[in-house]
């Protein structure tokens, strides 16, 4: 994950997950939140573990596990974002800047 010494701060707790509606961008890879909804939050022991994060997304019901194999976490300095590997479109956002 980029950028991860911003959360030294943060650990553990209920976070906020938001549901993203992105179009793509100019560049490939590249995407534009175009709206966030809060949609729920989840519990995490250890927001610095990537691991976890997937675990916990799958156990708390936002993702099937075998999907756990087609995402990513990207830190965007204010959200972990959950995105396709393929194509990098966000999917969900874990808020840990308030």
């Amino acid at each position: 994950m980029k950028g991860i010494d911003s959360m030294s701060n943060v650990s553990s707790g209920y976070f906020k997950v938001l549901s993203i509606d992105a179009w793509a961008g100019d560049n490939e890879f590249s995407w534009e939140w175009n709206e966030w909804h809060y949609i729920d939050s989840i519990t995490l022991v250890d927001i610095n573990d990537n691991d976890e994060i997937k675990m916990a997304l799958v156990e708390q019901g936002f993702i099937g596990a075998s999907a756990m194999n087609y995402i990513d976490l990207e830190d965007d300095q204010m959200n972990i974002v959950v995105v396709k590997k393929t194509t990098r479109e966000p999917l969900y956002a874990i808020e840990y800047i308030k």
